[in-house]
């Protein structure tokens, strides 16, 4: 019920629901005047009588609809978008609103809490399918994270169940370590060249390819991209330990990955190197690598 109704109500009942101030304003819009408050009990059933054709042209329905405008997108390109909305809320059970379409496609969202920018952000994720995966093999820190990772899987298994193509998403340790398995070979660049070798098509490959065959992750103390070595970190003296060892390919901090018990010089390249398979380590041309 609208506040016009609900003093159209007001009016022909003589009981009030709503607000005064829209009950007032209302009879005096059919009276055609100014009405004091005092005069209510005098006017009682000419307003009853006055607001009667109203009172009946009220139309009753089970469920109001919101105006379609709200469900329209700004973006001109949505129906060119390779996001199908149409079997998005067919599968979600619900309409999307146009600014939720927007975020999706674009990333860009001026909505505030309690509006559905939660299930507009999520949506965006899951359906980047070019990004790289989203791991939540990791326990939730706290509440919060939790219940927002419930919201993630209760959309993408309705998105799932739909045959909607969605990103890659980690629900434990074993999820990764499968799509990784399937996904991610660390020597795939070492056998392109030795292949690329042994058809003729590469005449001098680096000579330390055969040797990193042998080993799982490369030391980035032989790689020209790192700021300094462990061996000129500890020349420079007690002072250089306060900086860090940085990839300049990446402009990523690298780290031993041992503590103060059990110090180790091998210095494990950081997770974009990895995710590239290593290409940069192998193609640095300052490398140490062949020395």
């Amino acid at each position: 019920m609208t506040k016009r109704e609900a003093a159209i109500v007001s009016a022909y009942t003589g009981y009030l629901i709503g607000s005064f101030s829209d009950f007032h304003a209302y009879a005096e819009e059919i009276f055609g005047r100014p009405i004091f408050t005092h005069e209510f009990p005098s006017i009682v059933e000419e307003l009853k009588e006055k607001s009667k054709k109203d009172f009946m042209s009220i139309k009753v329905t089970e469920k109001e609809e919101p105006p379609e405008w709200l469900y329209q997108c700004d973006i001109p390109f949505e129906k060119y978008s390779l996001v199908d909305f149409y079997a998005v809320e067919k599968a979600l059970g619900f309409r999307l609103f146009g600014w939720q379409k927007d975020y999706i496609v674009t990333g860009r969202a001026y909505a505030g809490r309690r509006t559905g920018k939660t299930t507009a952000e999520i949506l965006h994720q899951l359906l980047s399918v070019d990004e790289e995966p989203i791991d939540f093999s990791k326990p939730a820190s706290i509440k919060r994270i939790a219940t927002i990772r419930q919201y993630y899987r209760d959309i993408w298994e309705k998105l799932q169940d739909a045959g909607i193509e969605t990103r890659p998403v980690f629900w434990s340790i074993e999820d990764r370590k499968k799509y990784y398995a399937d996904h991610y070979d660390p020597y795939k660049y070492v056998r392109t060249c030795l292949d690329e070798y042994d058809k003729g098509e590469q005449s001098n490959p680096p000579e330390f390819l055969a040797k990193c065959m042998n080993i799982r992750v490369p030391d980035c103390n032989d790689c020209g991209y790192l700021n300094f070595t462990e061996k000129e970190q500890q020349v420079y003296g007690i002072n250089s330990y306060k900086k860090d060892h940085r990839c300049k390919c990446y402009d990523r901090p690298v780290y031993h990955q041992t503590n103060s018990f059990r110090h180790d010089h091998y210095i494990y390249p950081c997770e974009e190197c990895q995710e590239d398979t290593f290409v940069n380590y192998y193609d640095c041309e300052s490398s140490k690598k062949g020395e």
